[in-house]
């Protein structure tokens, strides 16, 4: 099945200019739908955009969408997702954001159907003097709901990575099973991560579990490489992009994971000035 692809390219012009996008996404029952949303830069440019979606998946369906934020590094983008789950449907989400000066992400899920499922995962990175933001509203409302979230944050540079990631188990929901990890690498001294995991459980007989920590790479591991003869900053790569594997495992895509990970690659050997095209960064 090919996926329904959006493409937003933010181009030069004379001036700034500002664009406002709505989508609206209606999912019939027992019905599969793959998106690919994609935001890019052709060049240099400073226009504020923001994008507004609202996936409806029905019962018994299967969304699974992956969005690639990858503007200029003076673009200011603001996106928002609000989607509502029936019964038994199911939302694989995967974020990746890599580029813009100041990048907003909300993603807000409302459980409202019995046994609806969902999988959010994503990666930040942030270099230069970015400001990478990202928020999370999940709402189990219906009984024996489920969501995964697996999210990973890299700040480099004097960049700034912000993370709220919330889950609200309302009264009556019971049988959620929720989880959510959210584990962020400071690469430079002067670079900023903010993580905050919320929890909040109003329903009895439920699962739930939410960590976040902040640390640095591994003295042993770059050791280890760099006795191998690999260049540290290459040895800082291939670990940097290990890191951030764990999210990406979810999609069932193998051709869009490896997408994915290669402009993942790419970001992080421009952001660590290494060469991509050595061998074992993107296998």
């Amino acid at each position: 099945m090919r996926p329904c692809t959006l493409v937003f390219i933010g181009t030069p012009q004379a001036g700034d200019r500002a664009w406002h996008l709505r989508h609206f996404i209606d999912v019939r029952n027992d019905a599969r739908l793959d998106i690919v949303e994609h935001q890019l830069g052709a060049a240099d440019h400073a226009h504020p955009g923001q994008r507004g979606a609202a996936p409806a998946p029905g019962q018994r369906t299967v969304v699974r969408h992956a969005r690639i934020q990858s503007d200029a590094v003076r673009a200011t983008r603001f996106a928002r997702t609000d989607a509502v789950l029936a019964r038994e449907a199911q939302y694989q989400r995967f974020d990746l954001e890599l580029g813009a000066a100041l990048s907003r992400n909300e993603l807000n899920v409302r459980l409202e159907g019995d046994g609806a499922r969902l999988t959010a995962n994503g990666v930040l990175l942030g270099d230069g003097r970015r400001h990478v933001d990202t928020r999370l509203g999940i709402e189990h409302i219906a009984r024996d709901t489920a969501c995964e979230l697996v999210w990973r944050g890299i700040a480099d540079g004097r960049s700034k990575v912000v993370f709220h990631g919330g889950i609200h188990i309302r009264s009556g929901a019971d049988g959620t099973d929720a989880a959510l990890s959210n584990k962020n690498l400071l690469l430079s001294a002067d670079a900023e991560i903010d993580s905050q995991p919320v929890l909040v459980i109003d329903a009895d007989e439920v699962k739930a579990a939410h960590g976040a920590t902040v640390g640095q790479l591994d003295a042993q591991s770059l050791f280890y490489l760099r006795s191998r003869g690999i260049p540290e900053a290459q040895a800082r790569r291939l670990l940097t992009v290990a890191f951030c594997r764990q999210p990406l495992l979810a999609l069932e895509d193998d051709g869009l994971r490896q997408f994915l990970l290669g402009r993942l690659d790419a970001a992080l050997a421009a952001s660590l000035g290494t060469d991509p095209s050595i061998d074992g960064a993107s296998a």
